[in-house]
């Protein structure tokens, strides 16, 4: 299926993560961030401009995902001071390609010269994240970091979607070729 290689396994080099970056809506995604950033010696932002979209946490927990990932970080140990996220929900994004538009300035912001940054999203979406993301800050480097979802049959719509998506917005050029 859509998994990465390395799936859930957190394979990073600190010497060159200088944030982390969540997307994808699901609270695992935020799991895995926290375990990245404690791997990191606990010293980097972790960033998101996301309130949720068609497919999310926002759906099965009716709050804004953005809410939800810092909530989860803050249950995962890491400081407030670390998690970055717009606080006004009008400046939040609601789908993956508004995300990696609104990311990249939003990085330079918080981390001003910044080049490389772990991405976590969960497994059958991190294609499609890294893909748009890359396409839509070609002057950073984004590290595959997803988290592990279980291969269960209510999935598979999801993973035809996705599949379904890849071909569609790569056709429209939002995605890395």
């Amino acid at each position: 299926w859509l998994a990465m290689k390395g799936d859930g396994e957190i394979d990073i080099d600190n010497t060159y993560i200088e944030g982390i970056v969540v997307v994808g809506g699901a609270v695992c995604c935020a799991d895995q961030a926290a375990k990245i950033f404690h791997l990191l010696d606990h010293n980097v932002p972790i960033m998101f401009v996301d309130n949720g979209g068609n497919f999310g946490a926002n759906i099965t927990h009716g709050k804004y995902v953005a809410d939800l990932y810092a909530a989860r970080l803050e249950e995962r140990e890491v400081p407030s001071r670390f998690i970055k996220y717009p606080r006004d929900p009008e400046k939040r994004t609601d789908n993956t390609l508004k995300e990696a538009v609104a990311i990249g300035p939003f990085i330079r912001d918080v981390i001003p010269k910044c080049k490389s940054l772990a991405l976590c999203s969960w497994s059958v979406h991190q294609r499609r994240a890294y893909a748009t993301f890359s396409r839509q800050n070609p002057d950073l480097m984004f590290v595959n970091q997803p988290a592990k979802v279980p291969l269960v049959p209510e999935l598979l719509p999801r993973i035809v979607q996705e599949i379904d998506r890849l071909k569609e917005y790569g056709d429209k050029g939002d995605l890395i070729p």
